[in-house]
């Protein structure tokens, strides 16, 4: 069991969409955290899949539901100043705005509640960059070359 997560967008949305490579055991957190970020880049990408002809009336609608279902379990980390004054400081490895965005908030719960963190994410730019920022991570794979 991980006492205590950072879930990004990517976790999220292969949960909600039944991904077999989603987190697994799913839940069994003490404390759940991720960025109000990652409502806005999960429902765009419901939004873009509605768009695109992907998604049924009925499937997004069950979706949607879904998703305010998870989001209600988890907390919101807001876009403060602090965020963005942290995510926009350098960081040791490319990364870009909306993974800052996320690292930053993970790295100012861990610090602000002084806890035990991990970062859970399957993006794994955003995985390298959490883990140079001194955060215990999970959920990506990094590509054999």
């Amino acid at each position: 069991m991980i006492p205590r997560v950072y879930l990004d967008s990517s976790v999220l949305l292969r949960k909600l969409f039944h991904d077999p490579e989603a987190v697994s055991p799913w839940g069994h957190w003490e404390r759940c955290f991720t960025s109000r970020l990652a409502e806005v880049e999960c429902l765009r990408v419901l939004d873009r899949r509605r768009l695109g002809g992907a998604l049924s009336d009925v499937e997004i609608a069950g979706l949607n539901q879904k998703f305010r279902e998870l989001l209600d379990c988890l907390e919101l980390v807001e876009l403060s100043e602090d965020v963005i004054h942290r995510a926009a400081q350098s960081f040791p490895v490319q990364v870009g705005t909306l993974d800052a965005i996320h690292v930053s908030s993970a790295i100012l719960v861990k610090e602000g509640l002084d806890i035990d963190l991990v970062f859970l994410t399957h993006d794994v730019q955003q995985g390298l960059a959490a883990q140079a920022m001194g955060l215990k991570t999970q959920g990506f794979k990094i590509p054999r070359s």
